[in-house]
């Protein structure tokens, strides 16, 4: 019954929470690569699963391409600041980015308890060593668990969390990883093709 759930939700544009993740056990919680159109949903989840950390690997306004169109610096400090700000008030301890090929650190106002980073940055985060990256490329080696996002590519092994395909939670007790689906429609954002309707 929960996968029916979780294409309902899917299906509907929302983000399905199981109820595993509820819990007041401490989690790991990791996206990327995050069009503005989500921030509500994203926000939604971070809210009702009160992660202790979440980790952001890049890309944190993805529809607004700055790399490419670095007029829009003003559009991008606007949204990125929302929505981080908005993020802030959910997690216990620690946000932590690793900046994508389309952010712009000058532009972050600093928020308490986050942390921003270069790619191929390892943190040692309770007994785990996590390697961080936007672009799997630049991850560093020999980690318990690998973040990336930035491209489709999937790494076999299921120490490598790609934040593009899921939304990761590592519950950190039992080290299990579990993996959400982001609303319907999001790589569309990312991709900024927009929908058309009747």
């Amino acid at each position: 019954m929960g996968e029916l759930w979780k294409v309902l939700y899917y299906l509907t544009g929302g983000i399905y929470i199981p109820n595993e993740i509820k819990d007041s056990s401490v989690k790991i919680l990791h996206i990327s690569d995050t069009p503005s159109m989500i921030y509500n949903d994203l926000i939604g989840l971070v809210k009702i699963v009160k992660p202790h950390i979440l980790i952001h690997t890049g890309d944190i306004v993805d529809d607004v391409k700055l790399e490419l169109l670095p007029q829009h610096v003003q559009k991008y400090k606007a949204r990125a600041n929302y929505f981080l700000k908005a993020l802030s008030h959910h997690v216990q301890d620690r946000m932590i980015i690793a900046l994508g090929n389309h952010d712009h650190r000058e532009v972050l106002h600093p928020i308490p308890h986050m942390e921003v980073y270069e790619e191929g940055k390892v943190l040692e985060l309770y007994g785990m060593k996590i390697g961080l990256a936007h672009r799997c490329e630049r991850l560093p080696e020999t980690c318990d668990f690998y973040m990336y996002g930035h491209c489709k590519t999937c790494i076999g092994d299921e120490s490598y969390l790609n934040g593009i395909h899921h939304i990761n939670i590592i519950k950190v007790e039992n080290r299990e990883v579990i993996k959400l689906f982001y609303p319907s429609g999001t790589d569309d954002y990312r991709l900024r093709r927009s929908k058309m309707g009747i």
